[in-house]
Parts: structure tokens; sequence; C-alpha cells
């Protein structure tokens, strides 16, 4: 393996294990010799991205992830056009229901919110007796624009927290509809 990539490749394998929600289940001599037998021959760091990828699905936390340059850079230029929008709608017996899409780039955040939050007041103007928060289609990406689209819903209080592999709890609360950390 060509200098190069093998720095790109242990520099990745040392992030994942300092970072990994389940860093203290992984054996990691293993995880290491498996990525570095998959890269091996590779001439440069995308040689490496295949062994990457493979090593981040077998962790399978369902947290992590890895995107090439290339797909990272796709990612961030992603207009508001290509994200999926939020859904609203009053569902039988007076329930309301809310679809918050992935939002994966700052261009996104802001009309998707604005747009969340006008239709889940229309719903609920209409009468809305309680509300389904459908996450199904949200598969990542930034977290506090769905979650202040759903503030005014939750209530003011603790909703969930961050809680590191170590056990350590950063606590998110609303308040008056407004995610805080």
């Amino acid at each position: 393996m060509a200098p190069a990539a093998r720095t790109y490749l242990l520099s990745a394998l040392d992030t994942m294990e300092r970072h990994a929600l389940v860093r203290g289940e992984v054996d990691w001599p293993k995880l290491r010799r498996d990525a570095l037998g998959r890269a091996e021959g590779a001439s440069g760091p995308a040689g490496t991205h295949e062994a990457i990828e493979r090593t981040f699905r077998g962790l399978g936390d369902g947290h992590s992830a890895f995107l090439t340059p290339e797909e990272a850079a796709r990612a961030e230029n992603e207009t508001p056009d290509e994200q999926v929008h939020p859904q609203v709608q009053r569902l039988p017996k007076g329930l309301g229901h809310l679809t918050l899409p992935p939002i994966r780039s700052d261009t996104a955040a802001g009309p998707c919110l604005r747009a969340a939050r006008a239709a889940v007041r229309e719903v609920d103007r209409a009468g809305a007796c309680g509300w389904v928060v459908d996450l199904r289609t949200n598969t990542g990406g930034d977290m506090w624009t769905p979650l202040a689209a759903a503030g005014p819903l939750l209530g003011d209080g603790e909703v969930g927290a961050f809680v590191e592999a170590d056990g350590t709890r950063t606590p998110w609360t609303i308040e008056s509809g407004t995610p805080r950390q």
C-alpha cells in the first residue's frame, strides 16, 4: 500500500476508534487488520474508500457512515428543491400527521422549517387533537431543523439527549417551541 493511502486509512481508523458510538464493543486490532487487508495494494487515498466504507458498515451502530470527498461535496451542495419537503395532513378523528424529511444542507434547513411550521399551524387551527410525527423517511443529517419543526408540538422541557459511549448525557430541551442544548 502506498504511504499516502496507509496514512489516510489509519487516520480514518483512528477517528472511528475515538468517536464510534460502539467503540467499547469493537475488537479494534481485528478491525484494523481487516481494513488494512481490504485496502492492500491501494495506490492512494481513493483506493482505501471501499475498505473504510465496509469498516463503517461493520460497526453496525446505525449512526456512522463514510462519504467519499465527491459524495460529501454533492451532499453539501444540494439545493432545497432536491430535498424531500415536510408533509403535514389531518388524519381521521382529528389527528395531525407530520412527516419530517432528512436535512442534508444548510440551504434546505430554513425553507423546510418554515414550511413545516406553517403547515403545523394550519392543521392545528383546523382543530388537531393530537399528532403523529413520522420519521420513517428521515435517514439522518441535521437533527435540529426537524426538532425545531416539531418543537411546538412537543411542549417545553427535555425531549431527548446525546449520550456518549462513556455514558455522558447532554440533554436537548424545547423552550417556546425552539430546541436548546
